[in-house]
């Protein structure tokens, strides 16, 4: 029995290897969130994601059914897979901010283990594992596996379903190609972004389909079915948010829109071109992972061109573009280059967008090595990617407290590239909202460890007014700054799992230093009779910030009184103010 059990491990180290690293680091994950994050700011985007989770959550303890999927079904800016499938954890261990961002760890686990799967199908087990082990290692699936963002969702859900085709053996199995479909409509609910996306693997199965001859009428009726599925999947959510969508593709996406969110280049360039790998390089992989993987690609790269000019030497270069186009390779290349285009082509840079492709463009690099004739060039770069993958993993371990904490280098043509770096996405937001935090510095202020206890004394003060029978509280925010806007209160109204709370931005009005614009709104649309002000007020992400004087003043003149006051972790403080019912 011990022999046989030798033997597998012998057989089977790269699966056995990838599981236990996913496992470890999982853990790993799990106990930074808990001394990191637990008690510190959301971003303003997670509170909306999370708080519509918790929302969903609510409706269904609440109405069952039928109340989650009124709530599912309610109209969006955002795809809902992600609080869909916090729901469990939150009926099984409560709204803390732990279990919230913990959410995102199944994503990660399946995005490693399906970076192992097409490894190990393109080149070879040992491959898979080194594949596996940079994609787990990127600063980038780092970070938002540490955030409630859907960059690693929409990148798990993206290569699975990219194994699923490549598994379905051209549709020939019926089983796998069900998943495809399923798997790609799930990627649609993942993040809006995906829609531009999965027109490359709807191409790629249509060649599939076109390249093999045989049995064709069955293996199109496992890809109808699978497809079927998967645009049923797909419909659940977008049946009722598809303009929604548009609007925000041919606007923020790919319209004018786009460039409040990125830089305007032009294609005549080879910045423009190359902008996206550069950036991946300079802080998404960062310098040692990034140099390594880039120098794979390009070899692999000469590679290829090389035995292209051997078989055009032969005469045969039509059979080995044949040959190749037909190959699992290929159709990884093609959805990889298609994601990259995709973004290429926005000029919205968005938060954690590179996700989409750098995964697929990891095991590209890794077949590559895999392909290399070049035994020394081969053992140099398998060394360097464990090396540099190892780097970040002790970086950002939760464990290696006294590691350098940020490196960057000044590098010709990429610019300001970091090499080690223990901060993450919500230290760089903290900062961002004018918070002084130590470079590169995994640990935030102790202070801001109370923004969410601030936000719920607030919530908490709203709903004890009942000024008279039958008062529904309506509460409108006069500021939209980083760690202070109306969903942060709503992500903690909402997380006390006994009613959903929302609350309203004020809209910044025209002549926004005139009190009238501000009266205007307190007296019409949704007519608040709550209003939250706070002093000083910061910029609102980039934009100066409301002036909270005459914003009271307005709401002095529409019938408002202050009767409350909560300190801020940073020292300020918010007033809550009552409208008097009588003052309409």
């Amino acid at each position: 029995m011990r022999a046989d059990s030798q033997a597998f491990a012998r057989r089977h180290w790269p699966a056995l290897a990838v599981a236990a690293l996913t496992a470890v680091l999982a853990a790993d994950h799990l106990l930074w969130l808990e001394h990191s994050r637990d008690g510190f700011p959301f971003d303003v985007d997670e509170s909306r994601y999370a708080g519509f989770g918790l929302g969903l959550h609510d409706r269904f303890a609440a109405d069952g059914l039928s109340g989650f999927w009124d709530a599912w079904s309610e109209l969006q800016d955002f795809a809902p897979l992600l609080p869909l499938t916090s729901v469990p954890l939150f009926a099984l261990f409560g709204d803390g901010q732990t279990t919230i961002l913990s959410a995102q760890l199944p994503f990660f686990v399946a995005l490693v283990a399906t970076a192992y799967l097409l490894g190990a199908r393109l080149a070879s087990p040992a491959t898979g594992a080194l594949v596996a082990l940079a994609v787990a290692a990127s600063p980038i699936a780092i970070d938002f596996t540490r955030s409630y963002h859907f960059a690693v969702t929409s990148g798990a859900l993206l290569l699975a379903s990219l194994y699923a085709l490549l598994a379905s053996e051209r549709f020939s199995r019926s089983g796998w190609s069900i998943a495809w479909g399923v798997l790609l409509g799930l990627t649609a609910l993942s993040r809006t972004m995906t829609v531009a996306l999965i027109p490359a693997q709807l191409l790629a199965a249509a060649w599939l389909l076109a390249a093999e001859p045989e049995q064709r009428r069955r293996r199109l009726a496992h890809a109808a079915a699978g497809l079927g599925l998967g645009v049923a999947v797909a419909l659940t959510w977008y049946a009722a948010n598809w303009d929604n969508v548009l609007d925000y593709l041919t606007n923020s996406g790919y319209g004018s829109a786009s460039t409040a969110y990125g830089p305007d280049r032009s294609p005549l360039e080879l910045g423009y071109w190359t902008a996206e790998w550069s950036s991946a390089v300079r802080g998404d992989l960062f310098l040692p992972l990034g140099a390594l993987l880039s120098a794979s690609l390009a070899l692999g790269a000469a590679l290829l061109v090389r035995e292209g000019r051997a078989a055009h030497a032969r005469g045969r270069i039509g059979d080995a573009a044949l040959r190749f186009l037909r190959s699992d390779l290929a159709i990884v290349l093609f959805v990889a280059a298609w994601s990259y285009l995709a973004l290429t082509s926005s000029r919205n840079e968005g938060v954690g967008f590179r996700m989409v492709f750098i995964p697929a463009a990891i095991v590209l690099a890794g077949c590559c090595v895999h392909r290399l004739p070049w035994r020394r060039v081969r053992v140099a770069l398998v060394v360097g990617i464990v090396a540099a993958s190892a780097l970040n993993l002790v970086v950002k371990s939760s464990l290696a407290p006294g590691v350098a904490r940020r490196t960057v280098a000044d590098l010709p043509l990429l610019g300001d590239s970091i090499v080690i770096d223990r901060g993450g996405w919500i230290q760089r937001y903290v900062t961002s909202a004018g918070v002084e935090v130590e470079p590169g510095s995994p640990e935030l202020p102790e202070s801001q460890r109370g923004w969410l206890p601030a936000y719920r004394l607030i919530v908490a003060s709203v709903r004890r007014q009942r000024p008279v029978p039958g008062f529904v509280p309506v509460t409108a925010i006069a500021v939209y700054e980083p760690l202070f806007n109306q969903f942060d209160l709503t992500l903690a109204g909402t997380s006390d799992f006994d009613e959903s709370f929302y609350a309203v931005g004020l809209a910044r009005p025209e002549q926004p230093s005139h009190p009238q614009g501000y009266e205007a709104q307190l007296r019409s649309g949704l007519q608040p009779n709550l209003l939250v002000t706070v002093h000083p007020a910061r910029s609102s992400f980039g934009e100066p910030p409301p002036p909270q004087a005459v914003i009271e003043r307005a709401s002095r003149r529409v019938g408002f009184e202050p009767i409350a006051r909560q300190e801020l972790p940073d020292g300020r403080y918010a007033t809550l103010w009552l409208l008097d019912p009588r003052g309409r």
